[in-house]
């Protein structure tokens, strides 16, 4: 009787333990599959910039033809800091950047907090770097601030 209870036992956590491990590696993909997406995205913005900027057409004259002459940048990770890099000594007034982890951020720019909302003024666009989520920041500042709010990916293939 004690040799089937410990058969049984085997049994079930083996059974137990393979589910959950398939449990786990789908997860895993699932989440891979996101950053592979996200990454893809970054490239493809990033060489849309390189051939346009390479065609003599500056990132600044996007913000020059619209009428902006201050803007923030949300999401200060290394496409926003590509941006603020670009038009740093520009027309363009950068005022602030935006980041849910304002210690993060690296760019020589004041930082706020994206609880900060009430900060966010002064400017004419909020330009959002962080185009695989733009949908959903969006959405999020629109109840935060009256500006306009732009994707990088709609700058750069505006351009």
């Amino acid at each position: 009787m004690n040799t089937f209870i410990i058969f049984m036992f085997c049994i079930i956590s083996g059974g137990l333990g393979f589910f959950l491990s398939n449990q786990l590696k789908d997860k895993i993909i699932v989440s891979t599959e996101k950053q592979i997406d996200k990454f893809r995205l970054y490239y493809e913005v990033l060489n849309k910039w390189l051939k346009v900027e390479f065609d003599h057409y500056n990132i600044e004259d996007y913000f020059v033809e619209r009428g902006y002459k201050t803007i923030a940048i949300y999401g200060m990770g290394e496409l926003g800091n590509r941006l603020y890099e670009r038009l740093d000594n520009s027309s363009i007034v950068v005022s602030y950047g935006i980041d849910r982890d304002p210690t993060l951020a690296f760019a020589d720019l004041d930082i706020l907090a994206f609880d900060e909302e009430e900060r966010f003024e002064g400017v004419d666009c909020i330009v959002v770097s962080s185009v695989n989520a733009y949908d959903s920041i969006k959405k999020e500042l629109r109840n935060k601030c009256d500006c306009d709010i732009i994707s990088l990916e709609d700058v750069v293939y505006g351009m």
